[in-house]
Parts: structure tokens; sequence; C-alpha cells
């Protein structure tokens, strides 16, 4: 137990996948490490974390502000850490104020493609800057890494890929028996996501089996663009718009899918795309960056061409039509689930990564 050592990692506790991995990489990083968390507010859960943890809240909803930049310079003086751990709305301030009180390692951890800003060169810019004072960068596939890399100018040896990761739910979760055959999709209702596709195949299905319905899950700003497309291809009785859920929520409703389609133009990692792996449920998802790194075409799930509804139909009517090929895909992709992308493995695969670079620096 490294009881000198301080490491400081900025993140939001919730119900979310995402927070169940930093919840528990903390609690191994406390196992040998003393640990700050840094979140926005009040957590609405217990983490239970140990006495070797403290948890503090930023000054600000998000932490992007003078008192936000003035609390963390105090608690580095404090604590003076060897390490600072952020991502997403932490990244730039906990990069800039530990580069600036010379912490020795700043991980910036990047989970989102450039193209989520690419209307937006001034951020991009800002982005670049603030990744060029980390001392390493994380990334959660190769298609980020490769992203990182060409837009943002980082030098290969800086940067480490370490895939997202879920715990396993498969056996926690009751599948309810019905009649009709479910449809899911869960995610932002963005343009990047490829919803509109979807919704064009989807409705060729409905020539196969009339009684389909498609779970639309999660909210965003294409939604009224959505609903008029559901409008316009005369799919309101087939279509069901959930707005955001929790977790379990999602996880329920892919259980008792028959399938999850994740049909995104661009995607840096495909969360989704091990959501539905981890419940024993088949995925078809776009051949583009993240999703096909998770994806093996044929061996765990399909793939299609993005932004092509004919592709996307074709792929859904095999499934469809052969439920044995459907029950295989699932336990194949679970499989893969289990020995890539499952929560405890990537937890201790990532300390070590921190624990050495600690270790180097001594």
């Amino acid at each position: 137990m490294n009881n000198n050592k301080y490491i400081f990692i900025g993140f939001t506790i919730n119900s979310s996948s995402l927070s169940d991995f930093f919840v528990g990489l903390t609690k191994r990083l406390s196992e040998d490490y003393r640990v700050i968390v840094f979140t926005n507010k009040k957590p609405k859960i217990d983490p239970d974390f140990s006495d070797q943890v403290n948890t503090v809240f930023w000054p600000s909803k998000r932490p992007t502000g003078f008192k936000d930049a003035k609390f963390l310079y105090s608690q580095i003086k404090k604590y003076q850490p060897v390490m600072t751990i952020s991502l997403f709305g932490s990244v730039n301030l906990m990069t800039l104020v530990g580069w600036f009180t010379k912490v020795p390692l700043r991980i910036s951890w990047i989970r989102t493609l450039s193209s989520q800003y690419h209307n937006k060169k001034w951020l991009m810019e800002r982005k670049k800057l603030i990744y060029k004072l980390a001392t390493h960068i994380f990334v959660n596939s190769e298609a980020t890494n490769r992203d990182v890399q060409d837009v943002y100018k980082i030098s290969s040896s800086k940067v480490k890929v370490l895939p997202n990761s879920i715990k396993p739910y498969a056996n926690t979760i009751e599948k309810n028996k019905t009649s009709v055959k479910e449809i899911s999709y869960a995610g932002r209702l963005h343009a990047s996501k490829g919803i509109d596709t979807l919704l064009k195949a989807f409705k060729d299905c409905l020539i196969i089996d009339k009684t389909l319905r498609l779970n639309i899950i999660g909210d965003g700003e294409e939604k009224s663009k959505l609903i008029n497309l559901v409008g316009q291809l005369n799919l309101n009785d087939s279509v069901v718009f959930h707005g955001f859920q929790s977790k379990n929520n999602v996880l329920e409703i892919f259980k008792n899918s028959y399938m999850v389609v994740v049909p995104s133009i661009t995607e840096a990692f495909g969360f989704v795309t091990i959501e539905a792996m981890s419940v024993k449920t088949a995925v078809i998802g776009s051949k583009t960056s993240g999703i096909a790194e998770i994806i093996r075409n044929e061996q765990d799930g399909l793939l299609f061409e993005p932004q092509n509804d004919a592709d996307l139909f074709q792929q859904m009517r095999r499934l469809l039509l052969d439920e044995s090929l459907t029950i295989e895909l699932a336990e194949r992709g679970y499989q893969r689930f289990m020995s890539t992308y499952e929560h405890q493995n990537a937890i201790e695969r990532d300390f070590n990564v921190l624990d050495q670079y600690i270790k180097n620096i001594e």
C-alpha cells in the first residue's frame, strides 16, 4: 500500500455502465494508493468506497470555470498527487492545472471521435492544445486511436488503446415471454447515429412480420425529425420512443429483444454493442470504426454498410427468418463479450497499466 501516493480521478458517479467501470477502477486503485474522486454532484447511488477514497465535488455543475480551477489547484497543492485521470468534462481542467502544477502523470481518457465536433473547429483546436499537455492518452478503440493521431497530431507513443467494458448481466435479468418480436436501438438521437437508416430498413421488415415492434431508446436533437419520419413511413403503430432510460431498463429491453441494431455512421466504440452482447442478444452493427472492431462479421454478430438501409434490411431479414442463427450469434456474442469486454478483467488490465506508469517514475 502506497499510503503517501495520491491519484486524482474525475468522473460522474451515476448508474451508467461507464460509471460502473470507473467506480470499479477507483476501488482497485485504492487497494494500493490513496484516491480522490472529483465529481460534479452528490451521487444518488452509494459507490461504497473504502476509507482510502475521498469524494469531493466541483464548485460548478461542469468543471470549466475559474472556481473549479482554483479548487483543483488547492487540492493538488494539499495532496501532491502523482497522477490525474480525467474524462469528458473534466479533461481540460485536470490536464491543464495538472500540467501547470507539474503533476508527474496526466492521463486524458478520450472516448469520442472528432467527427462529433466537426462544426466546432475552435473546440477541436483547443482539444489539440490540451491533449499535448497530457503525458498519456487513453482511447477506447483503434478507430479513436487513428482519430487522435490524425486530427489532434498526437504521437502514437503517447496513446494506449484500452477498450470499454461492462459488467456481465446475462444471468441477472429475467427474459419475459412475448409473442411479439422486438428490435431495439439505444443511444443519442443524433444524425451521426443512423437511426433514419434503421427506420427505413424496419419498414421493409414488416413485410416479413407485421407484428414486429421497434424500440427507440434515448433522447436528442433529432427526436422531432425522427418522429416525423416515423409518420411519413406509416410506422406509428410499430415504433415506440421510450426516451431516456436507466441502464437497468435498457438492459432489460435488450434482454427481451429479438435483436439489437447499432446503425451509427461513425462511432468511437459502441457501448450499446457490448451491452447487447452482455445479455445474450444478437447484434447487427454498421461496418464503421469502433463497431466493426467489436463485431466479427458472421462470427459473433452481423455487419452492414453504413447508411445503406437495403443492406441492413437483408441482415435483419436473415435473423428474422432464421431463429437458430440468431441464437447462435447471440451465444457467440456473449462469449466474445466475456473474453474481451468483461468489467473485472478490464479493471485489472487498466490498473496494471496505471500502476506500471507510477512505478516507472519512482
